[in-house]
């Protein structure tokens, strides 16, 4: 999920800033989720005794629950933002389209 997520948020500085926010925005959302996970073990550590409890497993559960809602809006928008020939009508579908329209 952590691969998904960084591509997601490339794609989505793609879109808005062009190819070469691609590549800064992937670091910069890898490294901050890094230190955000490493902040939250410190913190759980210092006033749990344990890595494992309320900080970080509180980050853990709301980013498995933003990546459930990127899926779910994922499957639900319109196919052109996942593939823009689609909406011109000149990709490879557009094509098998129209020769399967002679048949009955």
């Amino acid at each position: 999920m952590l691969a998904l997520f960084v591509n997601l948020v490339a794609v989505l500085a793609t879109v808005m800033g062009g190819i070469g926010a691609a590549s800064r925005s992937r670091a910069l959302a890898f490294i901050l989720l890094v230190v955000a996970v490493g902040v939250a073990a410190v913190t759980s550590q210092a006033a749990h005794g344990t890595v494992w409890e309320s900080p970080l497993s509180d980050l853990v559960w709301w980013f498995d629950a933003l990546m459930l809602v990127e899926t779910i809006l994922a499957c639900c928008s319109p196919s052109p933002w996942a593939c823009p020939a689609a909406s011109s009508g000149s990709g490879q579908f557009s094509s098998l389209a129209s020769a399967g329209s002679d048949h009955p």
